[in-house]
């Protein structure tokens, strides 16, 4: 895929095989988004870190300030799938959820 910028404006987009590709540029060169995947460290539970990731697409430019709130946290055991330990994060609308199960150890 080719991108024809112009004066900080996206004029054209050109080797692109279908419409999708179009649009797929045009969000990468006005609001680039990446679902953010790692891990949080938990206390109490049969294992120390439990997977979390974004509830949907983030703006490249908070994830930097999304990986340090995660890597803050400490979490409490038990934890259920699809927990939300971060909610509504810098006023973007996404939320970090867990992403298993975590049983609280005996």
């Amino acid at each position: 895929m080719e991108l024809e910028i112009e004066d900080g404006e996206l004029k054209a987009v050109q080797h692109n095989s279908c419409k999708r590709g179009i649009d797929y540029a045009k969000q990468e060169f006005y609001d680039p988004r990446r679902m953010v995947t790692t891990t949080a460290a938990v206390s109490g539970g049969v294992i120390k870190r439990v997977p979390v990731r974004t509830s949907e697409p983030l703006p490249v430019t908070y994830i930097a300030a999304l990986l340090e709130a995660i890597y803050t946290l400490r979490l409490q055991a038990p934890l259920s799938i699809g927990e939300p330990v971060i909610t509504n994060f810098s006023e973007t609308g996404v939320d970090v959820v867990t992403t298993r199960n975590l049983q609280q150890a005996t």
